[in-house]
């Protein structure tokens, strides 16, 4: 294999952004992830229990939803959509998550699930459903007249995973509701709406219109509805979050079992208690550092192997040869200054990928290594004030306290310069690539 082909491989197999695209390529967590949401699942009688799934950013949430939506896709009619990236790829206003209204959450996932079920049972799903929405919808906008684009081709423009392939088919893996159509403008902004309350009548006849659709989706086929929304982590802070899941009950009464990601903060200010009617659940960072030695490097914790099944399940097809894709001592390297973020891993692994590919290497050497973590170094040093330094000092000393809960400290954990780690009561660490600029 040259190094061109070997490296361009590698460059996409360790996308830093892309979930895993293979079921292989999903590792169980260290922690078992959403094990215990799986087992809920199982239960018959939960018919319409809500979840919510907070993290910090890249420690991968994505991962763990599409395992969950993946295993409930044979009994369950399951729909995964992820709504940050329709607000990114789509609307192209990706600011728009800090002020979506609950109601236009639930409409959403309302048109995302008339989506899937017209792509998938064509003949048995009524079209006036979506027109109906569509109409209930547009009373809701600020902008006088009505929208120009019928809302069934925006729903079109909706990428949505189901869990049924086609009408009166049999349950298989998650696919594609559906072929996504390009050029199709949306005139109902998202988040840019003058405030309605939830007992607003048009609000509710809005809610009455989802629910038909959700209570329809189960009808036609046969199964419990399970909705899977992605996105919602990408909320700044807590405000908006609680806007939707606690100051809102419009979520939590929706006729299906609902799975949603919620962003790290909302634990972190306890505002995460106050969603009541969800159950919450937690995605953090692989414990690869050693809880009783967090700061050497030649300590590793059992997030370790984490990073190495990752590693072996994504070449394990390439011919790298009898000494791998790096030594086992440079994969612990990559492991402990990724600080146990799949994210930053996958950055590093694709980082010193490229500067082998540079020396026209077929493997990645130790100082590739270094000059990969220098790079992340630097990365995450920039904005970084004495308050932020001196914040992650005081976390460095006493990682098991919680840090104070104020916006400094939230942006450190949403920009990955704070770590939360599950193993034990819930500790706290520096990024360590950042622990040389914490000396005194």
């Amino acid at each position: 294999m040259t190094p061109e082909a070997l490296w361009t491989e590698i460059h996409t197999r360790f996308d830093p952004w892309a979930p895993p695209a293979r079921p292989k390529w999903r590792i169980d967590r260290t922690d078992r992830g959403l094990y215990d949401v799986h087992v809920r699942l199982n239960r018959p009688f939960e018919k319409r229990c809500k979840v919510l799934v907070a993290g910090t950013k890249g420690a991968g949430k994505t991962a763990e939803l599409l395992k969950l939506a993946e295993d409930r896709a044979e009994r369950d009619l399951v729909f995964f959509f992820d709504l940050y990236g329709h607000l990114q790829t789509v609307m192209q206003d990706p600011s728009a998550i800090n002020e979506l209204q609950p109601w236009e959450v639930c409409a959403l996932i309302g048109l995302a699930v008339h989506r899937g079920m017209a792509s998938c049972f064509e003949t048995r799903w009524p079209s006036g459903l979506a027109e109906n929405l569509g109409k209930r919808w547009a009373a809701l906008l600020s902008t006088s007249g009505e929208p120009s684009v019928a809302l069934g081709k925006l729903a079109e423009t909706l990428l949505v995973l189901v869990s049924t392939a086609a009408d009166g088919g049999t349950s298989i893996a998650l696919a594609a509701a559906g072929k996504l159509a390009g050029n199709v403008r949306w005139d109902r902004k998202l988040g840019r709406h003058e405030r309605a309350a939830d007992q607003d009548p048009r609000v509710e006849a809005l809610i009455e219109c989802v629910h038909g659709l959700l209570e329809k989706a189960a009808e036609v086929s046969g199964k419990r509805v399970l909705f899977v929304l992605d996105g919602l982590d990408q909320i700044r802070n807590s405000q908006p979050a609680t806007r939707l899941f606690i100051d809102s009950a419009l979520l939590a009464n929706l006729p299906t079992v609902l799975v949603a990601t919620a962003p790290y903060s909302m634990r972190f200010d306890q505002s995460l208690h106050g969603a009541r009617g969800f159950e919450k659940h937690y995605v953090m960072n692989e414990p690869v550092l050693d809880k009783a030695a967090p700061a050497d490097p030649s300590r590793l914790g059992p997030g370790l192997q984490f990073f190495e099944a990752v590693v072996r399940e994504r070449t394990r097809d390439l011919p790298l040869g009898p000494n791998g894709l790096m030594d086992a001592a440079e994969l612990r390297r990559l492991a402990w200054s990724s600080g146990g973020n799949p994210r930053d891993f996958m950055k590093l692994v694709r980082d010193a990928g490229g500067l082998a590919f540079d020396k026209q290497r077929l493997r990645i050497e130790a100082d590739d290594v270094d000059e990969a973590i220098d790079t992340l170094r630097r990365t995450l040093a920039v904005g970084l004030w004495l308050q932020d330094i001196e914040i992650l000092r005081a976390v460095k000393a006493h990682p098991e306290l919680p840090p104070k809960g104020d916006e400094r400290t939230e942006d450190l954990l949403a920009n990955g310069r704070l770590l939360p780690y599950p193993n034990g009561p819930d500790w706290f660490y520096p990024h360590p690539t950042l622990l040389p600029r914490l000396d005194p």
